[in-house]
């Protein structure tokens, strides 16, 4: 069973970004494909991550979770 990728947003401000890094290398060694997003000059905010990358996240949700979206 291929394991369910995951998408991970993150801004480049280095406290919550080094976390985030940290949980993505965790993922990556357990075989979890990620799809990852650096966001630049964001720091742990949820507006500004939606603002900058919030298209392409639901663009993921829409490939991963065909049934929810229609």
């Amino acid at each position: 069973m291929a394991a369910t990728e995951t998408r991970n947003a993150s801004g480049n401000v280095p406290e919550p970004r080094s976390v985030n890094v940290e949980f993505k290398d965790k993922l990556l060694k357990m075989d979890i494909p990620v799809d990852w997003v650096s966001v630049p000059d964001v720091a742990h905010d949820t507006k500004g991550l939606y603002r900058r990358v919030g298209v392409e996240s639901l663009k993921f949700m829409k490939r991963n979770f065909p049934a929810a979206s229609r």
